[in-house]
């Protein structure tokens, strides 16, 4: 066995790909819980299992291979009132194993542990990631590895909404599809819900609590370069093409600006800088969402746009917002909306021949809406 070996689990939620999990191994602290989690991973009895706990900002909790399984409407029901019951190790002659490595603390997110009854000695074939420091913890819990890729996966397994059970609604299931050993070699790391491409500089996590050491989040400044890398990084993508991983960029942008931008008292500079760029990333968002046909998208975009404070926008930027969000509620058939947001892109730039052409669009749509309500009304009083 490698020292240290590394495994994957691909997730879904619900009946949407959401990527892959990879984990190291403490084969050198916990050899017991990492001889029993490859003996489950490599007879892939994981595979098809659902996570049965799930809290944010506590631990994301699987490994029943008993009772949490689902397949449908033919796979008994869901939740399962017992999952989370059975917890047996994959050793014929003991059941359950006595804790390990319990020196080192739980003292930051994606941290593989073995689960318990509460009984430190109870380990068997549950287990969890911790999604934030929880020393209180610490000393309980056999920690056997970590999580080195697909952070933003355990990200977004975290945030599905659950019952009062802390299980994940039927609609948001989330599943192991797959697991087995990973080679950092040859092995890829399939992601759907965010784009790790290092195009442009951007080696930042997707969510900026998880990134360590590639900038010291106590300068404003380091962390406004971070958050321009990031969109540049969106930019270059959608210049290649590539128009959902660059929305995907654009939004990871957002969340670093939410969790960075200072307070405009104390760093005026910084903070004009990341309304400004919070401006770009609205705009280029609402575009990107257009041509993708997220309609919903480009409408919300837009109206943030809008309503932006601390920067004044310039008549071809409001144009661009109320013109983008007009197409978007003339293609959801909301046509009222659509033409007073078109006539107002109009009002701004009043020689562009795109919003005159969809101002048409609007105005016609509209025209024979009409003209038909007016032939239904007609033919219901004769």
């Amino acid at each position: 066995m490698a020292s240290n070996p590394t495994v994957f689990l691909d997730i879904t939620i619900g009946t949407e790909k959401i990527g892959r999990i990879v984990l190291q191994l403490y084969n050198d602290l916990a050899p017991k819980a990492v001889t029993n989690f490859l003996t489950l991973i490599n007879s892939h009895q994981y595979n098809g299992v659902y996570f049965h706990r799930v809290i944010k900002n506590f631990v994301v909790q699987a490994g029943d291979i008993r009772n949490a399984r689902f397949d449908g409407d033919e796979g008994g029901p869901y939740p399962n009132p017992v999952a989370g019951k059975f917890n047996e190790s994959s050793f014929e002659d003991e059941p359950h194993f006595n804790v390990e490595n319990t020196t080192e603390p739980f003292d930051r997110p994606f941290k593989l542990a073995m689960a318990n009854d509460g009984n430190p000695n109870s380990n068997g074939c549950q287990f969890f990631i911790s999604t934030y420091p929880q020393p209180h913890l610490s000393g309980k819990y056999t920690i056997f590895g970590k999580v080195i890729h697909g952070k933003s996966v355990v990200r977004t397994m975290e945030r599905v909404t659950t019952n009062s059970d802390d299980v994940p609604i039927q609609e948001q299931i989330i599943t192991i599809a797959d697991s087995g050993l990973w080679n950092a070699a040859s092995d890829p790391i399939p992601i759907y819900n965010a784009s790790y491409d290092p195009i442009g500089g951007d080696i930042y996590e997707e969510y900026p609590g998880d990134d360590e050491g590639n900038f010291d989040a106590e300068k404003p400044i380091e962390t406004l370069k971070a958050s321009e890398i990031i969109k540049e990084s969106g930019t270059l993508l959608y210049k290649k093409g590539e128009r959902s991983s660059a929305a995907m960029k654009y939004k990871k942008c957002l969340r670093y600006i939410a969790e960075f931008i200072p307070d405009e008292d104390q760093e005026p500079q910084v903070y004009k800088g990341f309304v400004d760029l919070k401006k770009k990333t609205y705009l280029n968002l609402s575009l990107v969402e257009l041509q993708l046909k997220h309609y919903p998208q480009v409408i919300q975009y837009s109206d943030w746009l809008l309503e932006l404070e601390g920067i004044k926008l310039t008549n071809q930027e409001l144009a661009k917002a109320y013109y983008r969000r007009g197409v978007a509620l003339l293609e959801q058939r909301k046509l009222e909306n659509a033409l007073s947001s078109l006539k107002q892109a109009h009002g701004f730039l009043p020689q562009d021949e795109g919003i005159k052409r969809d101002l048409e669009r609007a105005e016609t749509s509209l025209d024979l809406k009409k003209q038909k309500q007016k032939a239904k009304l007609a033919t219901f009083f004769q």
